[in-house]
């Protein structure tokens, strides 16, 4: 199963003039039939569930992050990742499909899939022993987290 067009941003720091951390913001899920509703919950049934690559994507995101070193340098970019998890969550093998030129950000694709390793489980529903997955991971040091 091959899974193209999910796209995964890293945030750079801060701005200065963001809210503040302790502050509560409402997020917003979309639900189904396109109502907007509070993320933290709504009629049960109402916020769509993710589908397995949502969730591998959403767990390297986290486990990703914009690299200090060159958040001086501001720079924004994209790179291709395709890697390959086995049943048990395991990321068996990654390349980089599109580099970077900046060495700093090739670096922090491989430091993201250690730290991301093991993935989700392939859930049971899912008849395959190993799954590949292609996402773009962009690199951006004006978006906040």
């Amino acid at each position: 199963m091959e899974a193209l067009g999910r796209r995964l941003s890293v945030q750079g720091p801060p701005k200065p003039n963001s809210k503040p951390v302790g502050k509560k913001t409402n997020r917003v899920a979309v639900a189904k039939g396109g109502r907007k509703g509070n993320a933290s919950g709504n009629k049960i049934g109402d916020i769509r569930e993710l589908n397995y690559e949502d969730q591998v994507v959403l767990w390297l995101k986290r486990h990703g992050g914009y690299p200090r070193e060159v958040a001086s340098y501001q720079i924004e970019d994209t790179l291709t990742l395709k890697f390959t998890i086995d049943r048990r969550g395991e990321i068996l093998e990654y390349k980089l499909i599109k580099r970077s030129k900046w060495y700093l950000l090739n670096r922090a694709i491989h430091r993201m899939i250690d730290r991301a390793s093991p993935a989700p489980l392939i859930p049971p529903a899912i008849n395959k022993d190993k799954l590949t997955f292609t996402t773009p991971v962009h690199f951006n040091p004006y978006q906040t987290p």
